[in-house]
């Protein structure tokens, strides 16, 4: 049964190399590289359960990356759909919060069941939302006592606000208010945002980071992160080194850097922004129930380009 795993991951892998340039995902070498690394993880640490576990979901992860991108022509028509799953759940948490919990959760987080995963949650669909949304949003972050993941998106906004011209007013606005907002925020609550920064500095990177000077080239095998140490690690991109080693760290940085001609101001890029961002002070990718958000995220980004490729 390993084997034909092993096989199916292989063939798939090979098969990216053979699709023509503009039918095939721009980072179809990066997902080969990526795949590739993750099976020669599992495999040198003896294919411990929770590697092949890792492996799966990140293969299918792949897979539904591909059929989306191929597939999908037109993302924005999705974005009314990501709004109202977040009113709906955004209407789940003030629910648990005002009334009663009908849910088998009580952390407070609406489906997602801690305040943190809520907010993170908000931090990365932020880009695609309608602007009434971007005027709850940093109140519902204040309410969750969460910062640092929503006022990564208000940065964002920041910059676009700074960049785009003053005609577009309806954007002014809500960028304004959600920056003021965010600021205010974390004034409000700076204690809570300078205890949290520091625990993840000290209880969290730090030990994470002299692990990984433990076993620098090999890791400690894909998924081991969450199966031994089983806190949130707070970095996306450590998480990953710390599994597979330091070529997770040179791959990550090859993918970005092949990529960063795409980036431009518009709402697929900045909801790609929001993710890798907010992966770099919190756990977004390592959310299941973001999964299906995030792959959307990454396609829809590379939709833009293979437009210009058929235009």
């Amino acid at each position: 049964m390993m084997f034909f795993h092993f096989g199916v991951i292989a063939l798939f892998a090979t098969s990216l190399l053979d699709i023509p340039k503009r039918d095939n995902i721009p980072i179809a070498k990066e997902i080969v590289l990526f795949l590739g690394l993750c099976i020669f993880s599992t495999a040198i640490h003896t294919f411990q359960m929770f590697s092949v576990g890792a492996l799966l979901n990140l293969f299918f992860s792949c897979i539904a990356l591909n059929l989306i991108y191929r597939y999908m022509s037109d993302p924005k028509s999705y974005y009314k759909y990501i709004t109202l799953a977040a009113g709906i759940n955004i209407g789940i948490y003030l629910l648990q919060r005002y009334y009663f919990n009908f849910l088998p959760i009580d952390a407070g987080g609406g489906i997602f069941g801690t305040t943190c995963r809520m907010a993170n949650y908000l931090a990365v669909i932020a880009p695609m939302l309608s602007l009434l949304f971007l005027f709850i949003i940093p109140i519902i972050s204040i309410m969750l006592n969460q910062f640092t993941a929503v006022g990564v998106v208000a940065m964002l906004y920041g910059v676009k606000l700074w960049k785009i011209t003053v005609r577009d007013i309806r954007f002014n606005i809500s960028a304004i208010f959600l920056l003021a907002l965010s600021i205010l925020g974390v004034i409000w609550y700076k204690s809570h945002f300078i205890s949290g920064i520091k625990s993840r500095l000290f209880d969290v990177w730090k030990p994470m980071i002299m692990e990984i000077c433990r076993a620098p080239f090999i890791g400690h095998g894909l998924g081991a992160y969450y199966s031994q140490v089983g806190t949130d690690p707070f970095n996306t991109y450590l998480a990953f080194v710390y599994d597979v080693g330091v070529l997770g760290a040179v791959l990550i940085g090859y993918t970005l850097y092949n990529i960063r001609k795409y980036f431009n101001l518009s709402i697929p890029s900045l909801s790609l922004i929001a993710v890798l961002a907010v992966s770099m002070i919190d756990y977004p990718i390592e959310i299941p129930r973001l999964w299906f958000t995030i792959i959307f995220i990454i396609a829809a980004f590379f939709i833009k380009e293979k437009e210009k490729l058929c235009s």
